[in-house]
């Protein structure tokens, strides 16, 4: 008994080619199906389209909920594609597909992209990806789920590269990628810095020097005060823990931002999995103040004033003031 169809868009899109279970990608409980179509056109010669279709309790849509196409003609994007499993571990399903003809890494060196489910379903544009080594390895040729084979609590992928020239002529090459490998950012927070007693701080700026910033790079920075050293909040420009500093030349830090402790946390992001920013030298700039020592006088020798008396208070201070 047959209980769900559909075709492709266009002659020789091949569609269907290959299929696969997604997962449940939009965490409803059911699970959802791609379907491959290497020979669509929408962006190129065999550029190539995959197509999901949410499973619900009426069964599978009429019509795709997500699409996506390859980068250029003679990708053969979706000429392989599988369920990824949960490879970030945020209780949604991801999808990796293949796509062998790719020439980002040079001629038919192959690339695959993954794309990581959440409530509203699956990424527009893909949360991962990867080349081949060579020219001609069909890097792409074969993805799947290798489900968790590290016991770390994430789903890993393997892909082939059937034509990999590594132990002979097209002796082909697998490649299994644990879930560290799929972070596109990183955070490093530094040590914590603190002012003796005596002292008071004026926190004013914070820049950096990106020693090397490749393309499809990001650096910004958030600011974290503490009274205790241990309870941290962190902020950006606007005093609130939404905004990054992100002018590496140097931005204000708002005057607000108060506490006996302080440090900093970076974050690195990169869409290029091999593309990875580097910073030498951060600096914090700041005024330090040495605390006064106030004394008060009444004008009565310390008697309590009472109903309205008059009176002056004066004070003498040591130590240096801000303006």
């Amino acid at each position: 008994m047959i209980g769900w169809t559909d075709i492709g868009e266009n002659a020789f899109d091949y569609f269907g080619y290959s299929v696969s279970i997604a997962g449940d990608v939009n965490g409803d409980g059911y699970n959802d199906v791609i379907i491959g179509a290497y020979g669509n056109d929408d962006a190129g010669s065999y550029a190539g389209k995959a197509y999901v279709y949410y499973d619900s309790f009426s069964g599978l849509s009429s019509t795709p909920d997500w699409t996506a196409t390859g980068e250029n003609a003679f990708d053969y994007f979706d000429y392989s594609i599988s369920t990824a499993g949960d490879v970030n571990g945020d209780g949604y399903d991801d999808i990796i597909i293949g796509a062998y003809g790719n020439d980002d890494a040079g001629s038919d060196t192959g690339k695959v992209y993954v794309y990581y489910g959440s409530s509203s379903g699956l990424s527009s544009t893909p949360d991962w990806t990867d080349t081949g080594e060579n020219a001609d390895d069909l890097f792409g040729s074969s993805v799947s789920t290798a489900g968790d084979v590290n016991g770390d609590g994430y789903d890993d992928i393997i892909v082939g590269a059937s034509l990999n020239n590594e132990a002979g002529a097209e002796a082909g090459k697998a490649y299994m990628y644990s879930y560290p490998d799929y972070l596109r950012h990183g955070e490093f927070i530094s040590e914590a810095f603190s002012v003796t007693g005596e002292y008071s701080v004026d926190w004013r700026g914070v820049k950096w020097n990106p020693k090397i910033q490749p393309e499809e790079t990001n650096v910004k920075f958030q600011i974290g005060t503490s009274n205790d050293g241990i309870n941290w909040n962190f902020y950006g420009p606007d005093g609130t823990s939404n905004t990054y500093f992100s002018a590496l030349r140097g931005s204000s830090i708002p005057i607000s931002l108060n506490g006996k402790y302080w440090c900093y946390k970076a974050i690195l992001e990169t869409n290029i999995p091999t593309h990875t920013p580097t910073i030498d030298e951060v600096i914090i700039t700041y005024i330090k103040y040495k605390l006064p020592t106030i004394q008060l006088f009444s004008p009565n020798g310390g008697e309590d004033l009472i109903k309205g008396e008059g009176h002056v208070i004066t004070w003498t201070a040591e130590g240096d003031l801000p303006s």
